[in-house]
């Protein structure tokens, strides 16, 4: 088993300019440290981050959308899968820590400890790329493979509960980030200024 902040090395190595949706959680921090970018939304609670990378995948075709969740996460907003498994956004990867915990508060086992395959679950909402990855040479070989892949991709990543002690906090709040966020989503052309709220001037022509 791997641990998380090593296939997060992985994944800022590979990764270009996908925009990415973080869950809550430790796992948001780790990437911080490793490689902010301004495409990176951190912290969304649970269950919303495939839900919000959905709308964006959908909104946005042009470019990829990359959720990083949790196992607890995911599963509690479970059936969202099966309208990824319906639509398959083909700018969709979903990549899930599978640590078998709910960390945070105070490491309760989540479903997948037990008998549940969130594999199998993705692979039965009708989702056709999936794969697992127990260490870090699957991990980059499945994460290398389904970025290059034009279809709606499910990368289970199994990593153990280990987390670094000297992780900074956030130096922003979500609100912030938030913002950022999505002022870099008009820097790149991705969205229209009108609907960036406060920080750009309503009066800029805009395409419907």
């Amino acid at each position: 088993m791997m641990r998380r902040i090593d296939a997060l090395k992985i994944f800022t190595s590979l990764r270009k300019d996908e925009i990415c949706i973080c869950g809550v959680g430790v796992s948001g921090r780790e990437l911080y440290s490793i490689g902010h970018h301004q495409l990176n939304l951190y912290n969304v609670n649970m269950p919303y981050p495939l839900s919000l990378g959905l709308g964006l995948a959908l909104a946005i075709p042009q470019r990829r959308t990359i959720v990083l969740d949790g196992d607890g996460s995911l599963l509690s907003g479970c059936s969202t899968l099966s309208v990824v498994g319906n639509v398959r956004p083909g700018n969709l990867l979903i990549v899930v820590w599978d640590n078998e915990s709910y960390v945070t508060p105070y490491g309760l086992p989540t479903p997948t400890a037990g008998f549940t395959d969130l594999a199998a679950v993705a692979r039965g909402m009708g989702i056709p790329n999936v794969a697992i990855a127990t260490n870090l040479d699957e991990f980059e070989t499945a994460l290398k493979d389904m970025l290059m892949a034009r279809e709606v991709g499910f990368l289970v990543a199994k990593v153990d509960k280990s987390i670094p002690s000297d992780l900074a906090a956030y130096p922003f709040g979500l609100t912030e980030n938030s913002i950022q966020f999505r002022r870099a989503l008009v820097n790149d052309g991705l969205v229209d200024p009108f609907h960036a709220g406060a920080s750009l001037p309503k009066t800029m022509e805009f395409k419907l």
